[in-house]
């Protein structure tokens, strides 16, 4: 494009109107940019839906139970989806605990020193070998190492091994009976000077977990229990004494998982439908789009759709699920949360109900999705749509250098008139000050 000057006398901004020319020029590229922009966004809007729509497809969804209780720091429980409705009293009468052993006092040599030990000994039914180069902190890492199955420590330079599983005894085997063994080294084993025999250095005795469950008492090695109320998990809390504490479980449906994932799907219903209202707003990119329209309506006519539960739950609205005046899905929560105490099984089915399984009709969530899918699958309507427009713009971008280069023919030839115009007007206005001076001169000379 060759250099101009705008408007030297005609005093138009002749860049800008070209431009604003060229731009006409190039409009049906960007309105078919914008089409398939538009279904894209429709597209992604919808397999977000169909993602949410899912959790409605699942039982456990609307099946879930709680388990609270009235002292956490003496019990807490949890609760299977297959777990019985009730009230648990349980009294904490022990907890569990591991065995733990300790150095009967610190030893003289510094932790990562060599010690200069050496010998085997038998933690558990394991070997675990000592030389004389290992100092306290590689004899516990060594401990540790194997499959003894304890746990080892260095507290204020004395060793400390705890049995991993609780209500089960250390069993220690030295390296030699005599008092230079290892363990009698390091102070583990000390001699009971009434009967002269080496015993175990104990700061905390092994013991079971033991409590009631509605007055029956249960003895098990574990502060997890898991056998004694079917689908209920008790978990016992050390508090670090021995006193009997009392809590009560109850366990109740849980209305709050399902209330959550219906309303993650109403706020995407209403996503996806106000983004179609707003692309078929006058003078919007989809406006009068047929398929967009048909789709629209569709959504609307499922959500509003009865199924046959043989429930009172036959529709939406009958669990507090209806739409405004403004056109929005809303949920009256507390009607919603009383249809899933009264009935969380037909609520289920309102949602997933699948005539493949026996059901009398598919369910709301299940005619959305396979809705949904005839629209964003392969070989679907918004594919067919995209694809149509991709091949638009495919045989559009085959003669966008064709139609770059007649535009910028055309945009030159804009130039070169207006050129012409401003050469023109400049002539012009040139032989407009001539004869003026002509005329003034000629009137001078008369009079």
């Amino acid at each position: 494009m060759s250099l101009s000057i705008d408007g030297i006398a005609s005093g138009l901004n002749t860049t800008e109107l070209i431009e604003q020319l060229m731009q006409i020029e190039r409009r049906p590229i960007t309105q078919m940019q914008q089409r398939m922009d538009a279904w894209r966004d429709v597209n992604m809007r919808l397999a977000n839906l169909e993602t949410k729509l899912g959790n409605l497809l699942l039982s456990s969804t609307f099946e879930a139970i709680k388990a609270t209780s009235s002292a956490p720091d003496a019990v807490t429980a949890t609760a299977r989806a297959d777990a019985a409705v009730g009230t648990y009293r349980i009294v904490v009468k022990q907890v569990a605990k591991a065995q733990i052993v300790a150095s009967a006092s610190p030893l003289s040599t510094p932790a990562s020193d060599p010690l200069g030990l050496s010998g085997t000994v038998t933690v558990n039914g394991v070997a675990v070998t000592v030389d004389a180069s290992m100092s306290l902190r590689d004899i516990a890492s060594a401990l540790n190492a194997s499959e003894a199955g304890v746990r080892a420590t260095i507290v204020d330079n004395r060793l400390v091994i705890e049995h991993k599983e609780l209500g089960k005894p250390l069993d220690l085997v030295d390296s030699s009976a005599a008092a230079d063994g290892v363990l009698k080294q390091l102070g583990i084993l000390t001699q009971d000077q009434a009967t002269g025999q080496w015993v175990a250095n104990v700061i905390q005795h092994e013991q079971n977990a033991v409590i009631e469950v509605n007055g029956i008492e249960v003895t098990r090695p574990s502060n997890v229990i898991d056998d004694v109320v079917d689908g209920i998990t008790f978990t016992i809390h050390d508090r670090g004494s021995d006193e009997e504490r009392t809590a009560v479980i109850e366990v109740a449906k849980d209305a709050n998982d399902a209330v959550a994932k219906i309303k993650e799907v109403v706020d995407q219903i209403n996503s996806a439908l106000e983004f179609m209202a707003s692309r078929l707003e006058k003078g919007a990119v989809l406006q009068g789009d047929a398929t967009l329209i048909r789709l629209q309506s569709a959504l609307r006519l499922e959500l509003m759709e009865r199924v046959d539960t043989g429930t009172p739950y036959s529709t939406l609205s009958a669990i507090g699920l209806r739409f405004s005046r403004e056109g929005r899905l809303e949920v009256d929560e507390t009607k919603l949360r009383e249809a899933l105490e009264a009935d969380a099984q037909a609520v289920y089915k309102l949602f997933a109900a699948d005539t493949k399984g026996g059901d009398a009709a598919d369910g709301i969530a299940r005619r959305l999705r396979d809705l949904i899918r005839s629209y964003t699958q392969t070989g679907g309507v918004i594919a067919s749509r995209r694809e149509m427009f991709e091949r638009q713009i495919k045989d559009i971008d085959a003669s966008i250098e064709r139609m770059e280069e007649r535009l910028s023919r055309q945009e030159e030839r804009l130039y070169r008139q207006f050129r012409a115009m401003e050469q023109a007007l400049s002539a012009l206005q040139t032989q407009s000050a001539w004869l003026q001076m002509q005329l003034v001169q000629m009137y001078a000379v008369r009079g």
